[in-house]
């Protein structure tokens, strides 16, 4: 009995740690038990998908609300960060009087559209995935947008 009880034991932890362990010594009645555990996993993972597949639904729209949240929050910090920056080097520049004013001008809107082409991007990449189709034309009209802008600085 004893032994009995004692291998038992030891193919049930085996089982715990190895899927489909399968032992020579196993006694008709384990292969039963272990047949049984086997189809309750499956039936488990089968509800776990299902839950899973809501739960990613929810999680997708969470992700999609913070990503945006979290995008107009930093456009407004980078912005604010950008003109505090921008006046800097504006006193700067008048005040070592190595530059124009039209020369710091110009410095200016290519440092503010250089920043928004990163915003535009890592925007484009947040929300990527739900929308391959629509960011893909917003992608190309922002290569445009900029291509535009280019030549006319140029």
């Amino acid at each position: 009995m004893l032994l009995t009880l004692l291998m038992m034991l030891i193919t049930t932890a085996d089982d715990e740690n190895l899927y489909h362990n399968k032992d020579d010594d196993n006694n008709d009645d384990d292969d039963g038990d272990d047949d049984d555990d086997d189809d309750d996993d499956d039936d488990d993972d089968d509800d776990d998908d299902d839950d899973d597949d809501d739960d990613d639904d929810d999680d997708m729209m969470m992700m999609m609300m913070m990503t945006t949240m979290m995008m107009m929050m930093m456009m407004m910090m980078m912005m604010m960060m950008m003109m505090m920056m921008m006046m800097m080097m504006m006193m700067m520049m008048m005040m070592m009087m190595t530059m124009t004013m039209t020369m710091t001008m110009m410095m200016m809107m290519i440092m503010i559209m250089i920043m928004m082409m990163i915003m535009m991007i890592m925007i484009i990449f947040a929300l990527k995935g739900p929308f391959h189709r629509f960011w893909h034309f917003f992608n190309l009209f922002i290569k445009c947008f900029i291509l535009i802008n280019v030549n006319i600085g140029s």
